[in-house]
């Protein structure tokens, strides 16, 4: 029972994440640039990147985990102008 509980959760989180908005995940404007996703990125990388999490606790250092992927997506979406015009256009969807 705890197992299925456990899977819920981690799906529950999952989607959640999924459904966030690039945009709001990097702190940046529907309008920025390149230089502002690329600046923007390369912060949040540094703070969550799981080598920079030292003495933090094993659920801290979980949780900035799952921050750094989704910061990588986000940019990883958001860098490519034709990504970034699916995106825009269709949501996660497109």
């Amino acid at each position: 029972m705890l197992r299925h509980i456990r899977l819920f959760l981690t799906l529950l989180l999952y989607v959640s994440q999924a459904a966030a908005n690039h945009y709001t995940t990097l702190g940046v404007s529907r309008d920025a640039d390149q230089s502002a996703l690329k600046k923007a990125y390369r912060r949040l990388a540094l703070e969550y990147h799981p080598d920079k999490q030292g003495e933090k606790s094993e659920a801290e250092k979980k949780e900035a985990e799952r921050a750094f992927i989704a910061v990588s997506n986000a940019y990883e979406v958001l860098s490519e102008p034709g990504k970034r015009k699916m995106y825009d256009t269709f949501g996660e969807a497109g």
